[in-house]
């Protein structure tokens, strides 16, 4: 099947994105509250040879009063949103999404109380980000709208960049081509405004997601090399990793299995490197898609094997249940039914067993 003709149906383009391991926005939070105070300079009370007394006194007093003033005081249930806040981001990292996803919708909800606005937005756009990643793209949307919507009342230039490209890639998921390239377009236009390279690098890796889908692999080659020389630039080694695996899944579908050999290569050992157990299973599974596609069943059952163990020491159900398709897959080529009706059975067992294929 040629990649042009590939995407016809919404859950084709979802099962394609899906199992890029796409890099998606990051990182998920700045500081989501920055608190700024100063006192506008004074004129000098002192002329050259003697003194303005009453200008002085006047003066002093107005200082005074200024500096016994107390600012407005913290709600302390902000602390408390921004604990929260980190927490979710840490389960993120970790793939621990069901935690993650609890943490921050605890922080939304606290936000929204106190009416931290750009705190609750940035909770929308983590929580979007996370419905995204495990494919729940129909209940991502709305929460990324509302974000951009805040965003764009507040006003969070940065923000937004961030949050249009979270929305653009559920919209493309969803198979809503045209939005989603005019979301990704805004939202590049957005982060370069704001310098902000993490969104760009995020925004482009995205831009090349879409291209490809379509069957342009050039631009979609050119968005994907853009992506990893900014994020070598700043050294962000996880997102590079992810941009070497998108690289080497469009050489594979060119036939060029030598170069997407060094991709996925690459990416392997960035991960292993920085101990990025999601992104090694991501790298495993790719090889086995290398090798299966060129027909050494042998060494694809291998590399399938090792990203299933990774995948179940995290307990990533969406991942161990692509895991298992691999595997079934393999083993009825292999001629070893009875494995792979095994794991069919295994396979039904999940959604009961994981939050995030519930």
């Amino acid at each position: 099947m040629k990649t042009k003709d590939a995407f016809k149906t919404k859950s084709q383009i979802i099962s394609f994105s899906l199992r890029l391991n796409q890099s998606l926005l990051l990182p998920l939070f700045r500081s989501i509250f920055t608190r700024h105070s100063s006192i506008p300079p004074g004129r000098r009370p002192y002329k050259a040879g003697g003194c303005n007394r009453q200008f002085f006194w006047l003066f002093a007093l107005g200082f005074f009063f200024l500096s016994c003033s107390s600012p407005k005081p913290i709600p302390p249930q902000l602390f408390r949103a921004q604990e929260l806040s980190e927490l979710g981001v840490k389960r993120y990292h970790e793939s621990r999404y069901d935690d993650a996803f609890s943490y921050l919708s605890q922080s939304l909800e606290i936000n929204r109380a106190i009416a931290n606005r750009a705190g609750a937005a940035r909770n929308l756009v983590s929580i979007g980000v996370i419905l995204i990643k495990i494919g729940k793209i129909p209940e991502a949307i709305p929460l990324l709208e509302e974000a951009v919507r805040i965003q764009e009342e507040i006003p969070d230039r940065e923000g937004k960049s961030e949050s249009l490209g979270a929305l653009g890639l559920a919209r493309f998921y969803q198979g809503e081509k045209t939005l989603a390239l005019e979301n990704l377009t805004q939202a590049l236009s957005l982060a370069k405004a704001s310098r902000n390279k993490i969104a760009q690098a995020s925004i482009l890796n995205s831009l090349g997601l879409v291209q490809r889908a379509a069957g342009q692999m050039n631009p979609a080659r050119e968005y994907y090399q853009k992506a990893l020389q900014i994020n070598r630039r700043i050294q962000d080694l996880s997102s590079q990793a992810s941009n070497l695996n998108n690289l080497g899944s469009l050489a594979l579908e060119e036939n060029n299995y030598p170069a997407a050999l060094s991709y996925f290569q690459a990416a392997l050992k960035i991960d292993q490197r920085i101990e990025n157990q999601p992104g090694i299973a991501s790298d495993l599974s790719n090889l086995g898609r290398l090798e299966e596609t060129q027909g050494r069943l042998e060494s694809a059952l291998d590399d399938y094997l090792q990203a299933r163990a990774v995948n179940e020491k995290l307990g990533i159900g969406y991942r161990i249940r692509q895991d298992l398709e691999n595997l079934i897959r393999v083993y009825q080529a292999l001629g070893q039914s009875e494995k792979a009706e095994a794991l069919r059975k295994e396979r039904e067992q999940l959604r009961s067993e994981f939050k995030d294929l519930q």
